[in-house]
This record gives structure tokens, C-alpha cells and sequence, in this order.
């Protein structure tokens, strides 16, 4: 028998503002950097700041003004330490950053205020926040891109783990990673992050992208591990599709760059960077495609991969390779995530081996689905309309092989996963 929960998701966005001088419902509000709310990651020397005025509807606005810091204190008592824009004209909602040179691995704190024509007093918004990443390519000093030595056309998708000690109180910890191929990222066996799908879609041997992460609160005193695991995206796609992404110039096995900076509450900094020193393994995916879905074999699982203690002595080391570019850019845009979630409206039982659930609306998503069973292989599906015969999964059919339709304009396209069980306890 055996009991295993199936989760894919896209994910939550979540903030948090700090208090700021003003508690005015009338206070500026939705304040941006590069359009995201307190994003992390910006390698830009002057991005571009804005916010949002309310209906002043017993006075007019005169001006407004924007204080930028990297000492919270010092913004929330009106100096801007590193800019004070001075007094801007009434209508101006958006304005590029033009003090000092921002530094790179620093938060930045800034808030906004506007004056009426009746007040002489500034109405100033919530304290917002962006940090910045690695300013120059420079930086990413000793990192070297990594893959785990297979073709393009190998089919497994690799796990990728580094072990280090941490021996000092730690102020802040970043990690940020650029990958060719999608990847996700742990630390101590805790995913990071609630993007889904990154980095977007590039093309590859022009541009690359990187996220930032604050891993500060996942590191712990002693041994520490990172875990990557990399899937084919756009980059590699081993399905034929449209668009003959398969045939794509930069296509070749998923590979990423990573750097995570440690910083200790005595002032010291560590680095921890890819390189070969990194071990890699086969994971239980054994076919991906962003096109035609996951087979899973859960037979493949290893527990703990990504946590320390295990036993890593047949894992091999990972294999430095050439960049797909030498451009790599911050990701600043809005990420996927998940948003909501929708139980089944309702059941059909087709046959002792296909059910089909319907949701109540057509959307970009992901199938959770919880089993308990003796079975060998599941095949989940999804399709904006009702089944066809033509593609209920056949039940005499189970192989857990390649399988994919080729994508056309003639005929409609199903995407399954596979999933196979493992032993029984």
C-alpha cells in the first residue's frame, strides 16, 4: 500500500511593508521599484521608482517628494542619505533614481511624500525596500556555470547538491542563481521561494536571467546543504513542438550558475560558488517537457537528497561547461506563481483505470492529486474540453517510456504526466 501526495503549483505573492512616519489614509501607496514590490536582485544603477497619490478631494496636491536610504531609521525621519529627490512637480508618479551609487548586496529603503497647497506639511507613504544583487558581472568572481556531464538528449533530470558549514551568527545570507533550463532551488531540504517556471523564457545564447533570494532565515549553525534541481524549459526540448524549439541553436544539457554570499554579524563575508566541487545524481524525473509534461518514477526517489547526513559517495562530481552567454541579466518581472486554488466540481468514473475531474474554469495551472494504492503507473492528462476516446489512456498500456504527441495545427495536443509508484511498505 502506499500513500504518496502529487503537487505541482504556481505560488503566492507575499510582502511585508514596515511602518512608516505617516498612518494617513490618504498616504501614497503602491509604491514600486522596476514596477515589483520590494524586489530583490536589481543590478541596475538607477532604476526607476513609482508610486501611486490618492483623491485629494478637499485640497490639490503642490509636490511630492522621494527619500532613499539604506539606514530605515534615517528614511523614516526624512533623510534621504543616499537621495533626496527634493520637492517634484505635482503630477510626477514615477521618477529614476539619481543619488548615490547604490551598492551591490544592500537593501535599500525609500519612502515618498506629497504636500497640499493648504498643508506645508509632507503626507508621506508606508517605508518600501529593493535590494540590489551584483551590480557587475565582475562579481560573480569564482562561479562557474555547471551541468552533470550527460547530452542534451538525456532524458533524467539531474539533482545538484553543495555542503557547508556554518560557524558564526549570520546578518544576512543571499543566493542568487541564473540557469539555462528551469531549476528549483533548496536550502536544508526547504524549498526556496514561491516562483514557479524560472527564469522566463530568453533567448538563450543571448541572454540569461537570475533571481535573488534572502536565505537568511534557512541557513542554521553546523552543516547547511543547497540543493538545485534543473529541468529542460525552453532551453532544451527533447519533444518536437511548434515554433521548432526542438532544433532551437542554443539547445544542450540544463546547466545553471550560482553565488550565495554569507554575511556574519562579525562583518565577514563568505562565498560559496558552482563549481565541480559540486556532486550530482540522477532524480526520479525521468523525462520532462515543458511541452509535454513529467514522468515521475518514484521507485527513483532519494530521501534527503537535499538535506545532510545522507550518504552522497555515489554521486559524481558536477562537470564546469562553457556559459550559454556571458549576458545575465536580474529577472524583474512578475513570476509565475500560484494564485488560487479549485477543488473538482465534479467526477466521472470512464472505467476501472480512467477518471476524469472537471474544474470549473479554463486556466493555467497544475493538477494536486492524492492516491492510495497498489497501482503501477498514473497517467494524469488535462485538456480544456471533455475527453475523446482518442485520448483516454488506454489501461493495457503501461509503459512508463517516452511518450509524447507531436505538437501541430491538425490535431489537438494532450499533456500527460506519468507517475510510478514505488515499492510498498
Amino acid at each position: 500500500m502506499m500513500n504518496r501526495v502529487f503537487s505541482y503549483g504556481l505560488s503566492i505573492l507575499s510582502g511585508c511593508i514596515l511602518a512608516a512616519c505617516s498612518t494617513s489614509p490618504e498616504a501614497p501607496y503602491s509604491l514600486m521599484c522596476e514596477y515589483l514590490s520590494e524586489p530583490l536582485g536589481i543590478d541596475m544603477s538607477s532604476p526607476r521608482l513609482s508610486w501611486k497619490i490618492p483623491v485629494v478631494k478637499t485640497d490639490s496636491v503642490k509636490s511630492c517628494r522621494v527619500w532613499v536610504s539604506a539606514d530605515s531609521m534615517a528614511v523614516i525621519n526624512g533623510s534621504g542619505q543616499c537621495w533626496d529627490s527634493g520637492e517634484l512637480p505635482s503630477d510626477i508618479r514615477r521618477i529614476v533614481y539619481a543619488g548615490d551609487s547604490l551598492q551591490s548586496w544592500t537593501k535599500y529603503y525609500w519612502k515618498v511624500g506629497y504636500k497640499t497647497k493648504r498643508e506645508d506639511r509632507f503626507v508621506c507613504s508606508p517605508l518600501s525596500s529593493f535590494t540590489t544583487g551584483m551590480m557587475s558581472p565582475q562579481e560573480w568572481g569564482d562561479a562557474r556555470w555547471i551541468s552533470d556531464g550527460h547530452d542534451k538528449d538525456y532524458r533524467p533530470s539531474p539533482y545538484f547538491r553543495k555542503d557547508f558549514e556554518v560557524r558564526r551568527n549570520v546578518k544576512h545570507a543571499y543566493a542568487v542563481i541564473a540557469a539555462a533550463g528551469l531549476y528549483e532551488l533548496s536550502v536544508n531540504g526547504s524549498r526556496i521561494g514561491d516562483h514557479f517556471l524560472d527564469p522566463m523564457y530568453t533567448h538563450f545564447d543571448k541572454r540569461v536571467l537570475s533571481v535573488m533570494y534572502d536565505i537568511t532565515p534557512n541557513l542554521s549553525e553546523g552543516e547547511n546543504v543547497i540543493g538545485v534541481q534543473l529541468g529542460n524549459g525552453w532551453y532544451n526540448h527533447q519533444s518536437t513542438a511548434v515554433w521548432f524549439f526542438d532544433k532551437a541553436s542554443w539547445r544542450n544539457r540544463p546547466a545553471f550558475i550560482m553565488q550565495v554570499r554569507v554575511e556574519y554579524a562579525d562583518g565577514s563575508i563568505e562565498t560559496i560558488s558552482t563549481d565541480s566541487s559540486w556532486v550530482t545524481t540522477d532524480s526520479p524525473v525521468i523525462f520532462n517537457s515543458i511541452y509535454t509534461a513529467e514522468h515521475y518514477d518514484a521507485r527513483q526517489e532519494i530521501e534527503g537528497w537535499n538535506t545532510s547526513g545522507i550518504d552522497v559517495s555515489q554521486w559524481k562530481n558536477a562537470k564546469e561547461v562553457s556559459a550559454p552567454t556571458q549576458r545575465i541579466e536580474a529577472q524583474l518581472t512578475v513570476p509565475v506563481k500560484e494564485i488560487v486554488r479549485h477543488n473538482a466540481s465534479r467526477f466521472v468514473k470512464i472505467n476501472d483505470t480512467c477518471f476524469v475531474y472537471h474544474f470549473p474554469e479554463n486556466m493555467a495551472g497544475t493538477v494536486e492529486l492524492r492516491v492510495r494504492g497498489q497501482y503501477d503507473t498514473i497517467r494524469i492528462g488535462i485538456d480544456r474540453d471533455l475527453f475523446d476516446d482518442e485520448y483516454i489512456p488506454g489501461h493495457s498500456d503501461r509503459n512508463i517510456g517516452t511518450f509524447y504527441f507531436e505538437v501541430s495545427f491538425e490535431r489537438k495536443t494532450i499533456v500527460r504526466d506519468f507517475f510510478r509508484f514505488g515499492e510498498s511498505p
